[in-house]
């Protein structure tokens, strides 16, 4: 009886320690992948970074594509749900602009690389596209792109109305 007390008792820090570990790999991932981009990351990087072996690595995230798009997903919630909700607010051109503006230095400020990051990977991995949408929430997506569009070419509008730009 005091035997399966025992284990009881060393079996749920673990579980906790799990949870720990887990968020300690995906946060050395965020960071090793912000900094370096997919390719240009290595397993063991991300393992040393997050003080664990990459035995493990794979056992929580089975391959890098995996542990890659968890960050990505991560990196993405951070930011996309923000500029969204701006750019499908009303309100006025110039506005919208001056927000998204001020959101990016924000998060420059804290991430320097983390716009070139997402950059990157929705050039080299398109799938990540959808991820971005997803991160976003984007329930009502031809709301949303409607407004895009409508707010490019109100963009347009206004810059050919400028006059030439060279």
């Amino acid at each position: 009886m005091q035997l399966k007390k025992a284990r009881a008792r060393k079996a749920r820090p673990h579980a906790r320690r799990d949870g720990d570990t887990e968020q300690r790999i995906l946060d050395a991932a965020h960071a090793v992948f912000v900094r370096r981009g997919t390719a240009g990351t290595r397993m063991q990087e991300i393992a040393a970074e997050a003080g664990v072996n990459q035995a493990l690595l794979h056992y929580y995230f089975r391959n890098k594509e995996q542990l890659a798009r968890a960050a990505f997903e991560r990196a993405a919630k951070g930011f996309m749900p923000a500029v969204v909700q701006v750019i499908a607010s009303d309100g006025e051109l110039e506005d919208k602009v001056r927000r998204v503006i001020d959101l990016e230095l924000d998060h420059l400020s804290r991430a320097p690389y983390l716009p070139g990051y997402i950059i990157g990977e929705v050039t080299h991995h398109p799938e990540r596209a959808a991820q971005l949408a997803h991160a976003a929430k984007l329930r009502e997506r031809a709301a949303v792109a409607t407004r895009i569009v409508s707010i490019l070419v109100i963009g347009t509008v206004l810059l050919m109305a400028s006059g030439p730009l060279f």
